[in-house]
C-alpha cells in the first residue's frame, strides 16, 4: 500500500498509496479533494505540517477492475507519520479519516502493517 524511498537521492523521502475507490464513490473524491483545496485548505495545510508530509498530489485512475485514487507525497518520516495519523484525534483528521473510509472502504483509524512496497525505478529525481 506504500512506497517510503529514504534511501533515494532526494531531499525528502517520497511516498505513494493506492486505495480503490468504491463503486458510486467518484464524485464524493472529488467533492473531498475539493474541500481539501478550497474550505478546508487551512485545515488540511495544518495537518500536513504537523504529521510531517511536504507535498502531495492525488490521481484518479479508471481500470477495467474499477477507480483507484493514487496519492503521492513526501515527507521526513512517513512511516510514523502514518502511524501517528492513524491514531490522531484532531477534528479535522476524524473528520478526513471518515471521509476516505467512506470512499475507500478502508478504516485509516487502524494503522497498516502492511510491507512498504519497493521503488523499482524513478527518472528525473537524480542531479545525474
Amino acid at each position: 500500500m506504500f512506497n517510503y524511498a529514504p534511501h533515494l537521492n532526494t531531499d525528502v523521502p517520497q511516498f505513494a498509496i493506492v486505495f480503490p475507490v468504491l463503486p458510486g464513490k467518484r464524485e464524493a473524491l472529488r467533492t473531498f479533494l475539493q474541500e481539501l483545496s478550497g474550505p478546508r485548505y487551512a485545515e488540511y495545510d495544518a495537518s500536513s505540517k504537523r504529521w510531517g508530509f511536504e507535498k502531495d498530489t492525488w490521481f484518479l485512475q479508471t481500470t477495467p477492475q474499477g477507480v483507484l485514487v493514487i496519492y503521492y507525497g513526501e515527507g521526513v518520516d512517513i512511516p510514523k507519520a502514518m502511524r501517528d495519523w492513524a491514531s490522531g484525534r484532531d477534528p479535522f483528521d476524524v473528520w478526513m479519516k471518515h471521509q476516505l473510509k467512506e470512499i475507500t472502504g478502508i478504516d485509516f483509524n487502524q494503522p497498516s502493517d502492511a510491507p512498504w512496497p519497493e521503488q523499482i525505478h524513478r527518472y528525473g529525481f537524480d542531479d545525474r
